[in-house]
């Protein structure tokens, strides 16, 4: 066997070389992971493809997109599947950035994962569990509860999500500005009863250890009638708030009491009235 030239063997280490870098090129090359909920028949999931393709791809990146395609298999079966799957990608694939395009996506990324100690998943836990029987300081008239569910903007079951706007429960945030953004409360709530029926209840939650019996909501709570609806009038909220052995528990007899009285008087005065609207709908009808 001929003993191979310098020239050959010069030749041979920069191929080598070559080969290496380009390899290592590859394999450090920052990994992008672009997660979607929806699936590529939809005209406005490539117009995003192409915008992040517009500023990214002509970098250093490794890009690689995953489509989860829940929104039009909502199933309950089908989106486990489909996170699992994700998950096992992001695991598997370890990416440097996830971009979550909405909010289905998001709940798979690491970067927005709800990540809650134990102790705020039990007081989560206690505010959800309590907040249908403290719906009278959340919200005191009669006319409270024309905003729940009227818009996609305001909850109407008991839910929780991330950064969610269907949900009661919102968890939105990240590190120190974590934090649970209740939306039950209107803008005609006392504050003060509010604040205190919140630290109430998540207390109540940590002092009994209570888990989180349902998971985080993904998409629309609006579309989710297995979820417990919120007391649809205040007469049904007072029955509950007056029969809740954990409200009297939690603010004492005197105090239920007497917001109930206040709750029942304010009843009593709307049953009293007759309003516009019904002048108006009933005159020439009844």
């Amino acid at each position: 066997m001929n003993k191979l030239s310098w020239q050959q063997v010069i030749v041979i280490i920069f191929f080598i070389s070559l080969c290496i870098f380009l390899v290592s090129f590859n394999v450090l090359k920052p990994r992008v992971l672009i997660l979607h909920s929806y699936a590529t028949d939809y005209s406005w999931v490539n117009d995003v493809n192409k915008g992040i393709d517009e500023v990214i791809g002509k970098k250093p990146f490794s890009v690689k997109y995953y489509y989860l395609d829940t929104k039009k298999r909502p199933d309950t079966g089908y989106m486990t599947n489909a996170g699992i799957a994700a998950r096992n990608l992001i695991n598997k694939w370890k990416p440097d950035v996830i971009i979550a395009v909405d909010d289905e996506a998001q709940m798979l990324d690491d970067h927005n994962d709800y990540k809650m100690s134990v102790n705020c998943q039990h007081f989560l836990a206690g505010m959800l569990l309590v907040a249908p029987e403290l719906m009278c300081f959340y919200a005191p008239y009669v006319n409270s509860y024309k905003r729940y569910g009227s818009s996609y903007v305001t909850p109407c079951n008991l839910s929780w999500g991330l950064d969610n706007r269907t949900v009661a429960f919102r968890l939105v945030g990240r590190e120190k500005a974590f934090r649970i953004e209740n939306r039950i409360p209107g803008a005609d709530a006392n504050p003060y009863l509010v604040f205190a029926a919140c630290l109430a209840s998540g207390l109540y939650g940590i002092e009994n250890r209570l888990t989180l019996s349902s998971p985080p909501v993904c998409g629309n709570a609006y579309e989710m009638p297995e979820l417990e609806k919120l007391p649809a009038s205040l007469m049904a909220a007072l029955t509950i708030f007056e029969n809740s052995k954990i409200a009297r528990d939690l603010f004492g007899e005197d105090v239920i009491e007497h917001y109930a009285k206040t709750a029942q008087t304010e009843i009593d005065h709307f049953l009293a009235s007759v309003t516009d609207w019904e002048r108006r709908r009933n005159f020439e009808q009844v």
